[in-house]
Order: structure tokens, then sequence, then C-alpha cells
């Protein structure tokens, strides 16, 4: 290995001790596509904020524990929903996030993730959140939140 790519590839490993990091503007591009654009005020998320609920292995898209699952977000039952917590990387999941608009509004996404590299990602539903129901999830994801 030459000294020029010695020093360049220490100089990349002292950039992230951590590993990978994305930059904001990745996580927005992430965002993009997978999401598209806010619900709310139908722009692309600039200046927009995420956080993850929820994450539920399924056996599939259909899976009867989505019911319940929609059972949790139409009673509002936070604490409940904030306690599911389930993720396997060899596993289809669906996560619930919570997307906060610059004007205010509040969103949740439920997201299915396929394991399967050739499936595509699919929004399930989309729901408005209201006011108070905003006010207990700020307080339940305070330190949760991803700016994008």
């Amino acid at each position: 290995m030459t000294e020029a790519l010695k020093a360049t590839t220490m100089r990349i490993l002292r950039k992230r001790p951590g590993g990978f990091r994305p930059t904001a503007r990745q996580k927005r591009e992430a965002f993009v596509k997978n999401i598209g654009r806010c619900p709310s005020c139908t722009e692309f998320p600039s200046g927009h904020a995420v956080a993850r609920l929820s994450c539920m292995i399924v056996d599939w898209i259909r899976d009867p524990k989505l019911d319940h699952l929609r059972q949790l977000i139409s009673e509002s039952s936070w604490d409940s929903l904030v306690a599911i917590d389930e993720w396997n990387p060899r596993a289809d999941v669906v996560m619930l996030l919570v997307l906060k608009c610059p004007n205010g509004a509040w969103n949740l996404i439920l997201l299915y993730q396929p394991f399967e590299l050739w499936v595509r990602e699919e929004i399930l539903a989309s729901h408005p959140v209201t006011a108070a129901d905003s006010d207990r999830l700020g307080a339940l994801l305070t330190g949760r939140w991803t700016d994008l």
C-alpha cells in the first residue's frame, strides 16, 4: 500500500470512529425514497423531523398482528405503542413513524419494510395526529427525533 493510500485510509477512519454516520442530506434522501412527500404540507421533508414510535416483526404484509397495531393507533394507546420494539435484520418489519412538519402538523406513518431485497417498502397507512395526542407523543419521544 502506498503512503498516500495509507494516509487517505487513516483520515477516513479518523473521521468516522463509530462507523458510518449518515449526513443530514443522506437522511433526507433516504426518507424521500421511502416515504416521499409530507402528508401535511405535500413538500419534500426539508425542515421536518421524524421519530420511530414502534417496530414490529410481521410474517407478511397481511399479518393479523397488524390489526392489533391499528387498534392501538385508533385508541391512541401511545404507551403501549412505544413498548412494541421488535426488530430482526432477517425479518419483515412494520415501523410506526411520527413525522413532525414545520407547519405544526404531526402524522403517523405505518411503513412496511420487507426483508427481501427485491420487494419494495410500502406505506400501509398515514394518520394525522391531534394536538392533544401530539403533546403526549412529544413527551414520549423526547430525544428520539431525527432532523431531516
